[in-house]
């Protein structure tokens, strides 16, 4: 078996090339921003070959392997968040972000309609609305948005997820959105 592992933007017109050093790939402009790290758990072998991370493994019959890409969400900027990156293990991460999750859904008001979609829905939405969010350095603030990354805040937007977050019970999550347009009127 013979794997690439290419990296390339939507809004970029070529591919990035990569650059393995150890269980870290690079690239960027200048080569040096880590864009993840590979766990090769149970064997294999990785190279790199003009730009591209190439993964290799001998498979008998009926077998499998699991490689495990580790992206950073942000850029590490120090040896110990590369370390924090590294160290991270599917098996722990899975089990503790699927509890938190679990728990933080709990607490809110949960429907029962009978349609799986519609509840599946349901639950997805306040997923989506806590993800999404962003919490203000240095305060208890929240700045709401409906999507992620570059999209902004937009007030006609974030009232909707406000009043989704008090309905459901959520009231402090809601104060705290609120309390983000208060500060800033003017």
């Amino acid at each position: 078996l013979e794997q690439s592992i290419a990296c390339r933007s939507d809004n970029a017109p070529t591919t990035e090339k990569l650059a393995l050093r150890g269980s870290l790939v690079y690239g960027g402009p200048g080569g040096d921003r880590l864009r993840m790290a590979l766990d090769l758990g149970r064997g294999g072998e990785v190279r790199s070959s003009d730009g591209t991370i190439v993964y290799r493994a001998s498979l008998p019959s009926s077998s499998n392997r699991t490689v495990v890409l580790k992206f950073p969400f942000t850029e590490p900027v120090s040896d110990g968040e590369i370390a924090s990156l590294t160290n991270k293990a599917w098996d722990r991460e899975h089990r503790d972000v699927k509890r938190y999750w679990k728990g933080r859904l709990a607490s809110g008001t949960e429907i029962h309609t009978g349609e799986a979609d519609l509840d599946d829905f349901h639950r997805a939405l306040l997923t989506h609305i806590l993800i999404n969010d962003e919490n203000e350095i240095g305060s208890d603030r929240i700045i709401p948005r409906v999507s992620s990354f570059a999209y902004g805040c937009f007030p006609n937007e974030a009232v909707m997820q406000t009043m989704e977050l008090d309905r459901r019970g959520y009231h402090d999550e809601a104060k705290r959105r609120l309390d983000t347009f208060l500060h800033y009127q003017g």
